[in-house]
């Protein structure tokens, strides 16, 4: 793995998004704010401050996050944002474009070797948890980019099911972020239930 460079802009943070972080990483948190409102933004920092926990070598005690959206065009906005913006050791940003569903355990093996952060479709961890190509626990964090598409089957739901064969205080960090049309700022703190 190559040694992570300096990120390449750091902006300053408004009162509002440092309060939202300061939930973010001590529980899991849906956080509805307005387009432009930074929802992102943090994101990025919580991955920054949860990074500790990326820095063990994959299978070897390290994790991984992952930024789960719903279409190609946000896996390639929401990578570059965080190599943009985030010191960590490899971004990816996975896609049915990919060709993923060929892909077997050992392949998987090797891209979390190289990547602390994926950015992917929520289709692709669904699939990764179903067919044990990751576990639960091996997971740090899980940021779902646009949260209320999960009901039903959608596979950020689907995500999500599989925390019901994990101990709680194994499982990931979840942050949820979704647009609000309304101008006000909305957190949610919830346990994790299997549920989002």
């Amino acid at each position: 793995m190559e040694p992570f460079e300096e990120p390449l802009m750091e902006f300053i943070p408004r009162l509002y998004q440092m309060e939202l972080e300061e939930i973010a990483v001590k529980k899991n948190t849906i956080i509805h704010l307005p387009t432009g409102s930074g929802k992102t933004y943090i994101a990025i920092r919580l991955i920054k401050r949860l990074r500790d926990t990326l820095q063990k070598p994959w299978g070897a005690g390290g994790k991984r996050c992952f930024f789960l959206v719903n279409t190609v065009p946000l896996v390639i906005q929401q990578q570059k944002m965080v190599k943009l913006m985030c010191p960590v050791q490899g971004v990816a940003g996975f896609s049915s474009e990919n060709k993923v569903d060929f892909w077997d355990k050992s392949k998987w093996d090797l891209e979390l070797s190289q990547h602390q952060v994926i950015v992917a479709t929520s289709q692709i961890l669904c699939d990764m948890l179903t067919h044990q190509y990751i576990a639960v626990e091996d997971i740090s964090l899980i940021i779902f980019d646009e949260c209320h598409h999960a009901v039903e089957d959608h596979p950020m739901r689907l995500v999500m099911k599989h925390f019901g064969n994990c101990p709680k205080q194994d499982q990931p960090r979840i942050l949820g972020v979704v647009i609000t049309e309304d101008q006000n700022t909305v957190v949610t703190t919830a346990p994790t239930t299997g549920v989002l």
